[in-house]
């Protein structure tokens, strides 16, 4: 299926969207630099997903896995989950959803850069 919209630059990541007749499309992402596949020597960013609903993380976590560098090795549904799985598997980059049941993912997160140093918030 052809797509009216302008094409990105060559060498865009494609995008796969859904069509009004539930038909799916290949486009280029504007602004989107493509991502190089990871050499063999390479390690994959250690990710962890915190939200409170399963659909979601289910969504996001194949959307990372998919996408060359990234792994996820753990789910949290709350903040006091995402903190213990946090400690445990130290990952390199934490997906948080702000509004975490219990307490705010920016509670959460403010508590997980205090004993990592080395984490940035941003």
């Amino acid at each position: 299926m052809q797509s009216n919209t302008p094409l990105a630059k060559e060498g865009a990541a494609p995008v796969v969207s859904a069509s009004r007749n539930g038909m799916s499309e290949n486009r280029q992402a504007k602004g989107v630099a493509s991502r190089k596949p990871m050499s063999s020597g390479e390690n994959p960013t250690r990710t962890v997903i915190a939200d409170a609903h399963p659909v979601f993380r289910y969504g996001l976590r194949r959307l990372l896995e998919s996408a060359s560098g990234f792994r996820v090795i753990g789910e949290a549904s709350d903040g006091a989950e995402l903190v213990k799985l946090a400690r445990q598997l130290k990952p390199d980059l934490v997906v948080v959803d702000l509004a975490l049941p219990g307490r705010s993912g920016l509670e959460v997160l403010c508590d997980l850069v205090a004993c990592r140093p080395s984490a940035s918030s941003c």
